[in-house]
């Protein structure tokens, strides 16, 4: 199920937006804008000084009518945010909180959805698997495609004197263009790729961007939401791992080391993999089929390629595209991200982070409320271990 944040323009806090298809194939969602954050903190506090200080910042807090018990039987009272992003600089001015570090959506589906309600929709559910994007030497995207059944491949191109079977665009504008309608009009919840984050979706963003092409035909959330379409390229240039890149859709970049193939590969007992380079990873996960790996370019570049030989560039791209979307299919890497979120009952964007998803699987089985974490990544915090008392020597 995808468990989705977004703005809106007659609320300062987010929505929550449901979708997944039933058995036929139907598109079935719920918006809910009510939901609101919330965090625990001591019924002994200094109330009248967290009063105080949440007055002077925080307009539309509240104490809420939620209550509950620390691991060491205290007595817990909820505090209501007004917007996700008020939670950090809340609890901050608190001395002690729980439950102030539960991801947004993640409170939302621990609290509303129970785990066996979310469904099993992997066969329902429309792919565009295997999206891959080719690119020249001016940077310019050449070709785009995605096969949704694991064999067609549904190609974009373009070449500028081509003069063949295969009908090419005239400019990559025109390409992009075409692409948009598409892709609106088949309506994906599902996208995958191969270094995805680190390439296509950045180059995607840069050249719909060059040719003033708005992104309101990638999310199904642009009519109701305020929120950008297409999640802001980082300043880095590329996206980080586990990124979602599409608000209402699910996008699963299967070249992350720890979010993608190689974590169900690494599951299943095998060695961390030497180079994660397409074809090379196709000849470790598929070594008797070298049909689906083994690509001779003849040393030829994909620009070159490209455009002295655009009939076998295409069938270049169509190779990359069909082999991204079998390492999926026969590994059955989104079908264990999507069993897992069933496990855990948390969004599918927090499958691929384990405090996030063990904290949704975790809080619905405790009868008490966790404390806020506290851990900061490079602070050297340490935490003590069991006593392992020294082996004793036996005489043989």
């Amino acid at each position: 199920m995808i468990i989705q944040t977004y703005e809106t323009e007659d609320s300062e806090c987010p929505s929550i937006y449901l979708r997944y298809r039933d058995e036929n194939g139907v598109v079935m969602e719920n918006h809910d804008g009510l939901f609101r954050p919330y965090f625990y903190v001591a019924a002994g506090s200094d109330i009248p000084r967290i009063t105080e200080l949440f007055d002077e910042r925080f307009d539309g807090w509240c104490v809420g009518e939620k209550t509950a018990k620390s691991l060491d039987g205290r007595e817990l009272i909820s505090i209501v945010a007004p917007s996700p992003r008020d939670v950090k600089p809340m609890r901050e001015l608190c001395e002690e909180t729980w439950e102030a570090d539960i991801h947004f959506p993640d409170r939302y589906a621990i609290d509303n959805i129970d785990p066996q309600d979310i469904p099993d929709w992997f066969s329902n559910m429309v792919r565009a698997g295997g999206f891959d994007l080719e690119w020249n030497e001016q940077g310019e995207l050449t070709a785009m495609g995605f096969t949704t059944n694991g064999e067609v491949v549904r190609q974009w191109s373009w070449h500028p004197t081509y003069e063949g079977a295969l009908n090419p665009y005239r400019s990559e504008k025109e390409m992009l263009e075409a692409f948009a309608r598409t892709f609106e009009k088949l309506d994906p919840d599902l996208i995958t790729t191969w270094s995805g984050n680190r390439a296509d979706w950045p180059k995607m963003y840069e050249r719909y961007k060059h040719h003033d092409i708005g992104f309101e035909w990638m999310s199904p959330l642009s009519e109701v939401s305020t929120s950008p379409p297409m999640t802001h390229l980082p300043r880095s240039g590329v996206y980080d791992d586990g990124t979602q890149v599409i608000p209402g859709r699910m996008t699963v970049d299967l070249a992350d080391r720890n979010h993608g193939f190689e974590r169900v590969w690494r599951d299943a007992g095998n060695g961390q993999l030497s180079d994660r380079r397409l074809g090379a990873v196709g000849k470790v996960a598929f070594p008797n089929n070298p049909e689906l790996w083994k690509i001779d370019t003849k040393g030829i570049t994909h620009h070159d390629l490209w455009l002295n030989h655009f009939e076998d560039f295409l069938h270049y791209h169509r190779a990359d595209v069909l082999l991204t979307d079998r390492l999926d299919r026969e590994y059955h890497v989104t079908r264990f991200f999507m069993a897992l979120q069933r496990v855990c009952g948390v969004s599918f964007g927090s499958v691929f982070t384990v405090s996030r998803f063990a904290r949704g699987l975790l809080r619905r089985r405790a009868t008490w409320a966790a404390p806020t974490g506290t851990y900061k990544k490079g602070t050297g915090d340490s935490y003590g271990g069991g006593f392992v008392a020294e082996p004793k020597n036996r005489p043989t």
